[in-house]
């Protein structure tokens, strides 16, 4: 939907939902007030989850020219405990 017709739908008459959806975009807008999209978009949509995956990746060997081995990468948590 166009700004100016977002506009119209905050002043005009109509059902309220859409006028206060309407005039929290526009205020938004305005103002460039992200908090206030962000309110608006966390009841519509939902709150983005705060938990983080995280995937580790798995050690590798690297051999060295005189033959030695060392082990890179990330081990695993049961791994650190050995």
């Amino acid at each position: 939907m166009p700004f100016p017709e977002v506009e119209a739908t905050a002043e005009g008459n109509g059902p309220a939902l859409n006028k206060l959806v309407a005039s929290i975009i526009v205020q938004a807008t305005k103002y460039g007030d992200h908090s206030r999209m962000n309110a608006l978009l966390d009841r519509i949509v939902g709150k983005a989850t705060d938990k983080l995956e995280l995937t580790l990746p798995e050690p590798f060997i690297v051999r060295r020219l005189t033959g030695e081995e060392v082990v890179m990468g990330a081990k695993k948590p049961d791994e650190e405990a050995s």
